[in-house]
């Protein structure tokens, strides 16, 4: 009996099969985005004395795996955080020299003269080196630095047009989260952050500029010579400035 002949199989086109469906996956998967925050960590300084802060001018927002703390108190829903914050920036916001809330940091008025003998003081420093032919170098620079700083302060603060309610230098939040706490719970807090800032932000940049925070930050971003913008997005920065300490729990 004659043996039958096995047909072969033709694999030619198994290659560029394969390589079809690793696009198809590649173009329909759904990859997970990390969530991180962009932080400056400042330099560690040692201090002989800790220095006492008043309870006032602190928000402590403290997680552990599956609660939420702020000020002791438990808050159920991680989403009432930036109502709080909102609550922390603003309560005393309009009682300057009127009876306040202890519970809460204190507000003074800043004056605008200071801001313009700052600006006009770093701005003859620097011309005079100018004037001596330094027009680059370490000296240079932190002069300049300086005197950048203080034109934003001096021109930003003008656009308010009163005296300008400033919060306490010491008001800050602080998180304290607890080991093996998972990362989105920190996110979390930072997310509230965030949106409790931009939203106070944006409703002064309204009132003042008839204009959002966040589109006013867009174009100073795109813009960067432009000062008018860049002196907005200060004074807005400036009422409402972000103050963040993380520490790690002392138990």
């Amino acid at each position: 009996m004659a043996k039958r002949e096995i047909p072969e199989v033709n694999a030619g086109s198994m290659a560029d099969i394969a390589f079809l469906l690793l696009i198809f996956f590649l173009v329909t998967t759904t990859m997970d985005k990390d969530t991180a925050y962009l932080r400056t960590i400042p330099q560690k300084i040692k201090v002989d004395k800790p220095i006492e802060l008043e309870k006032k001018n602190v928000l402590l927002i403290k997680a552990n795996q599956d609660q939420f703390f702020i000020r002791g108190e438990i808050f159920a829903n991680p989403d009432e955080i930036s109502d709080y914050i909102i609550k922390f920036y603003n309560y005393n916001r309009n009682r300057v020299g009127e009876v306040y809330n202890s519970e809460f940091p204190l507000y003074f008025y800043t004056n605008v003269a200071d801001a313009e003998r700052d600006f006009n003081e770093s701005m003859e420093k620097l011309n005079k080196l100018k004037n001596a032919g330094v027009t680059s170098g370490p000296k240079y620079d932190v002069l300049n630095d300086i005197f950048t700083k203080a034109e934003k302060a001096y021109f930003g603060l003008k656009l308010y047009g009163g005296p300008i309610p400033t919060i306490s230098g010491e008001a800050h939040v602080r998180i304290e989260v607890k080991e093996l706490t998972p990362y989105s719970t920190f996110a979390k807090i930072q997310a509230e952050i965030e949106e409790a800032l931009f939203t106070l932000r944006d409703v002064e940049s309204k009132k003042l500029f008839d204009e959002g925070y966040g589109s006013l930050s867009r174009k100073a971003e795109a813009e960067k010579g432009n000062k008018e913008l860049a002196y907005k997005v200060f004074l807005l920065e400036f009422l409402y400035p972000q103050r963040i300490i993380e520490v790690s729990p002392k138990n």
